[in-house]
């Protein structure tokens, strides 16, 4: 097969691989079960989910993919792509405020610290409910210090029916997200343990559900590579799946997949890949040679039909990838196979290394040689009429055994050919076997009988009804009616019922089967229904039962005065709000109805006792609002947790929590009763990040509001206002307190104070680069002299001064509670100091021989020369001793002559005292 079409089946099979790291074990639950996760059962809105063990229709293992009746079907209960063998729901479609929860931790590997889970959310959305009150669906991921992974919002993700779920789809109250997946990169966490925690929670008030589906899996975190091979000019890169979106900085691409020219070993590739969250993580691969596989696939076999066989494969180990084919078609992608054939087939595997490439010994063969001798098949399954003989034959085979069995356990022969009389529907099973292999095959017989249709039915009638229709069963060959008419040969008759008390109907069923049945004509009386109820007049918002006397076998139809009610029960539950007529009209099961099957039953309203008041209201922490009445007429009663607290029309209450207040109106011998439900706005946020975070002095640090839901916000540093946005950077250099105060967007006032512990940096300076004598030492001191300062010299010297006798460079790394400052210095050794001979004579003619006074001088720390002529007069003057005079003055050549020199001067290093020379110096041209 040519390379270029491996690679594409590779391509393409590569899609359907799923690795799973056995650290993260179960975590798909391919087990079918919970093993290694922790379930728990609880109540909603802010109770306790604490109560282990799974609860049955509670966390429910998935089995198969089927659509979600509460989605009208739009949504199927396993994911549709990447997911395993099974899936959970967690919650169900019940009420009842139940809440569930699901745990599972695990050691984060190299190998599995790319954690990917799946979900699909079923919420109710109920008016009239606040947030907290209403379902719920959340996914924490907790470190081993039980905080949420850093960042803050990669390890969590929580939706609230309602404002959250106004873009997700929509089937009468239900909203329901499709399938999603998400990516997390848990490499910061290599080396400790993780836990993975889902959570779904019914409504509040007990009316309303919220449930889950979910799926998960670990895996490696790397970029998969297609067709890094041996002379190929491009290879394809496969980022991780479960993310979002996808960023290639080298190309710009911001697809899954790219395809690249073929790089170099060793040249390495980036993708950065960004999660549902928004989290991002970048993934390094380098391109590295691997070798060519070499496919090996076992011995030849030979086995009897029918028996499964194991083929194995190897080449590339068990990262490679593996193409079984069989008659040229592709039958596996999996390194081992089982097959059950039923006759010789030679099978190749093809196989891949990593990069996905083939080498000419890519390829390998195993012949399974099948004794099929034995192979034989049985007739289809068949239908039989009730006590009819029939035969069910086997081919005729020299030298075999025959054993017949069958579902109701029936005794047999051992022959190639058995008939039978089954009187209820079997399995007829038959093994052919001899010394050496067997084979088996069945066939299913069902039984049609007289008891297939009823031997009698009755037909109903009204009494004005002149004309009636009677049905056979359908499907079958032919009917006869006995009407006293020989045409009546159709599955459907029409006679006048009162011509008949019974007719009867020979036929030939669909199975060929001959039966007969008998149709009873039996006229029905006209209901005559009569309402009744305890009480015709009821206060406003009560109820009244109205139930139906003196008929029975009937259905019936509800209306009212006015209109509104609509109903078919056999008794009406009422509660009208003004006076109104009930009317039900009875009609039995044949549809046997008139005048008299008419009544009607009147409920008066008395609605003294009725008010209206606002049902919500809402307050900031620590106020209060009034609650009123509007118009009152009656005596009242509060209720606030059970406790009568007021008996005015109007109240003034500051709770400091959500809170019902329950109001009761008394006229007459009437009550009515509402609630106001007072919200109470807590600002509730958090300074970003948590704790009390340490810095070092001359840093900075950014603090954050979370969540980001107010109206404005100001920052203070003491009394001084220093931002106005939900960020700011500060840079304390001592410790500091920083004050939030937030007005949320129930305009409700809030705040919150950080404090930020400035640890100092130390402070040092090794002064300037020096310069020493030879066998001598200079002493390197911090001049620090706390004792908390950890010191860390270039000589590995541990302490605040150190003695250097060698030249290099010196540095130091001070450090106090973490926080570090350096500094260094570099220190050269001198050579000797020494004054040469000074020159007698310069020729200074321009040939650049012997121009200059020119003194063989090293380390000096002083130094003088003047030069004078014969009059005294100063021509040369410097305190350089690299500056050499040339035999000019002013820039003009002098005369020719003797000129006199002085030198005053001093060493660095040896005898320190001042010096002098002089003496004279001729110059010539």
């Amino acid at each position: 097969m040519p390379n270029y079409i491996l690679k594409f089946i590779f391509l393409i099979l590569f899609f359907h691989t799923n690795i799973f790291a056995q650290d993260c074990e179960n975590a798909d639950f391919s087990y079918g079960n919970f093993t290694y996760w922790n379930a728990f059962t609880g109540f909603c809105c802010g109770s306790s989910i604490t109560t282990p063990g799974v609860v049955s229709g509670r966390h429910t293992i998935i089995t198969q993919s089927v659509p979600d009746p509460q989605t009208n079907n739009m949504i199927m209960t396993m994911p549709p792509n990447g997911g395993g063998a099974y899936s959970v729901r967690l919650g169900n479609d019940g009420t009842g405020s139940e809440a569930e929860k699901l745990q599972k931790s695990f050691l984060v590997t190299p190998d599995n610290r790319l954690f990917i889970y799946q979900y699909a959310v079923v919420l109710q959305d109920p008016e009239g409910h606040t947030p907290q009150e209403k379902p719920k669906f959340e996914v924490k991921i907790y470190d081993q210090n039980n905080n949420i992974v850093n960042p803050y919002e990669c390890g969590y993700y929580q939706v609230t029916a309602g404002v959250e779920t106004d873009n997700w789809q929509q089937i009468g109250e239900n909203r329901f997200k499709d399938w999603a997946t998400v990516g997390l990169d848990l490499t910061a966490y290599i080396g400790t343990t993780v836990t993975v925690e889902f959570t779904t929670q019914d409504c509040g008030l007990g009316g309303h559900f919220g449930y889950a589906y979910i799926d998960a899996s670990c895996g490696f975190l790397d970029i998969k590579i297609i067709g890094y091979c041996e002379g190929t000019s491009e290879v394809t890169l496969f980022a991780p799946e479960g993310f979002s979106s996808y960023l290639w900085p080298e190309t710009g691409e911001t697809t899954q997949s790219i395809v690249i020219p073929t790089p170099q070993i060793g040249d390495s590739i980036i993708v950065t890949v960004t999660n549902e969250a928004g989290c991002q993580t970048n993934i390094l691969h380098v391109f590295n040679e691997l070798p060519l596989p070499i496919a090996d696939a076992g011995n030849d076999t030979s086995v009897c039909v029918g028996t499964m066989v194991n083929l194995w494969a190897d080449g590339a180990g068990n990262q490679g990838q593996y193409t079984w084919y069989a008659d040229g078609l592709v039958i596996a992608n999996t390194q081992n196979i089982q097959i059950t054939p039923l006759e010789t087939k030679v099978y190749t595997v093809y196989v891949a290394n990593q990069n996905g490439c083939y080498s000419s010994d890519s390829s390998a063969t195993v012949t399974v040689t099948v004794n099929n001798d034995l192979l034989f098949s049985l007739p289809n399954d068949t239908t039989v009429c009730g006590f009819n003989n029939i035969t069910i034959e086997a081919p005729s085979i020299a030298n075999v055994n025959y054993t017949w069995t069958s579902s109701n356990n029936e005794s047999f022969q051992d022959t190639s050919t058995i008939t039978i009389s089954p009187t209820y529907t079997s399995t007829y099973y038959l093994t052919i076997s001899n010394s050496s292999c067997s084979y088996d095959d069945s066939v299913k017989v069902t039984i049609v009988d007289s008891e297939f249709y009823p031997d009698s039915l009755s037909s109903y009638y009204c009494p004005s009804n002149n004309n009636t229709d009677l049905f056979g069963p359908f499907n079958c060959q032919s009917y006869q009616w006995e009407t006293g008419n020989i045409g009546d040969t159709l599955f459907i008759v029409n006679i006048n019922p009162n011509n008949y008390d019974s007719i009867q109907l020979n036929f030939i069923n669909q199975f060929g089967c001959m039966d007969s049945t008998t149709y009873y004509l039996i006229s029905l009386e006209i209901p005559s229904p009569i309402l009744e109820t305890a009480s015709d007049t009821i206060c406003m918002l009560e109820s009244a039962q109205i139930d139906i006397s003196n008929i029975e076998n009937c259905y019936y139809i509800w209306s009212s005065i006015p209109s509104g009610v609509s109903s078919n029960n056999t008794y009406l539950n009422v509660n009208p709000t003004t006076t109104t007529t009930y009317i039900v009209q009875a009609i039995n099961y044949n549809g046997c109805s008139d005048s008299t099957s008419v009544d009607s039953l009147t409920i008066y309203v008395d609605s003294s006792a009725y008010f209206n008041i606002d049902t919500t209201a809402s307050i900031c922490f620590n106020s209060d609002t009034v609650l009123s009445v509007i118009n009152p007429t009656g005596f009242f009663t509060w209720l606030y947790q059970g406790n009568v607290i007021s008996n005015q029309s109007s109240i003034t209450v500051s709770p400091i929590v959500d809170s019902y207040y329950y109001i009761t109106q008394t006229v007459g011998n009437c009550d009515f009763s509402n609630s106001v439900f007072v919200t109470v706005n807590n600002s509730d946020f958090n300074i970003l990040p948590f704790g009390t975070p340490i810095i070092c002095s001359g840093d900075s640090i950014n603090l954050s509001i979370t969540p980001q839901n107010y109206n404005s916000i100001q920052w203070y540093e003491t009394n001084s206002l220093i931002g106005l946005n939900s960020n700011i950077t500060v840079n304390p250099t001592l410790t500091t307190s920083y004050n939030a105060i937030v007005l949320d967007q129930n305009n409700c006032i809030d705040s919150s104070e950080i404090l930020i512990q400035v640890n100092p940096t130390p402070a040092f300076d090794l002064g300037n680069n020096l310069e020493i004598c030879e066998n001598t030492a200079v002493v390197l001191d911090s001049k620090l002299k706390d004792p908390n300062i950890i010191f860390n010299w270039s000589t590995s010297e541990t302490t605040p001064s150190i003695t250097a006798v060698n030249s290099g460079n010196y540095w130091l790394m001070a450090s106090n509670n973490n926080c570090t400052s350096t500094d260094s210095v570099y220190i050269t050794i001198l050579g000797p100091s020494f004054m040469g001979e000074v020159p007698n004579v310069i020729s200074a003619d321009g040939d650049n021989i012997n121009d200059k006074l020119e003194i063989d001088l090293f380390n000096l720390a002083t130094f003088s020369m003047t030069i004078l002529n014969r009059w005294g007069e100063k021509v040369f003057e410097s305190i350089d001793p690299t500056e050499f005079w040339d035999g000019t003055k002013d820039g003009k050549k002098v005369p020719e002559g003797v000129y006199f020199y002085k030198i005053i001067y001093t060493l660095n290093c040896g005898d320190l005292t001042e010096k002098a020379r002089d003496g004279n110096i001729t110059v010539f041209k």
